[in-house]
């Protein structure tokens, strides 16, 4: 009788191990995938959802101002209070989307960002053409950004934004645009306001090159606001 060979019973048990290794590292990659699909499709979904909305907030917006033109007495405080309000919730977006994007610059997400800055944009100009209709202390800051890591100034800015809302509130309304992304707009306001350095800003009509202090903005806001309008003015 021939004696088994331990070598070949070691081998087998090894093509079994491995085998049985391959299949559970395959069975795992797949849930990932299948997890991962499905919460991209959540935040995608969640995404729409959130522009739709703005849309036809801005649509109701659109009729308040169209109807507050041709009215002798204008109450202003409604159409205004939602303009901040759908800015600020415009802006909560933005933020979600930058951290749905995060290593992703492909299919839907181009498209629903793309969504996004126009709507962001309508909001800007409807800002300026409520402006013309119902007077008020509202400034507006455009805020020319790049989503590149290596734009460190363009986080900067963007915390010191951030700083400047929580000072002045409903008062200070902030659209941010990313100049990177494929959209004519965005490269017709740059070109308008001969943007060229990146992080930018454009308050009201004044165009801020480059990474800007709080303090330099501070004091341009407090200028368009009067001197005794906040607190941080008179300091």
């Amino acid at each position: 009788m021939a004696e088994k060979n331990p070598f070949s019973v070691n081998r087998q048990f090894d093509v079994r191990k491995h085998g049985l290794a391959l299949l559970i590292t395959f069975i795992i990659f797949s849930i990932g995938i299948l997890i991962g699909t499905a919460l991209s499709e959540e935040r995608l979904g969640f995404t729409r959802d959130a522009i739709e909305l703005q849309q036809i907030e801005y649509e109701s917006l659109q009729m308040q101002l169209l109807y507050l033109t041709g009215q002798e007495e204008k109450n202003c405080n409604a159409l205004l209070g939602s303009l901040e309000r759908n800015i600020y919730d415009l802006e909560n977006s933005r933020i979600k989307l930058e951290n749905y994007m995060a290593g992703s610059e492909e299919g839907d997400f181009n498209l629903i960002k793309r969504d996004y800055m126009l709507t962001e944009i309508r909001y800007w100009l409807l800002a300026r053409e409520a402006q013309n209709v119902c007077p008020s202390d509202i400034a507006n800051i455009l805020f020319f950004y790049e989503v590149d890591e290596s734009c460190l100034d363009c986080s900067a800015q963007g915390h010191i934004l951030t700083y400047l809302k929580d000072i002045f509130g409903d008062k200070l309304l902030i659209f941010s645009l990313d100049v990177n992304f494929d959209e004519p707009m965005i490269q017709i306001l740059k070109e308008n306001y001969g943007i060229t350095e990146f992080p930018s800003l454009v308050v009201e009509k004044k165009v801020f090159p480059g990474l800007t202090k709080k303090e330099a903005l501070i004091n341009e806001l407090c200028f368009s606001y009067g001197s005794a309008a906040f607190p941080v003015c008179s300091t």
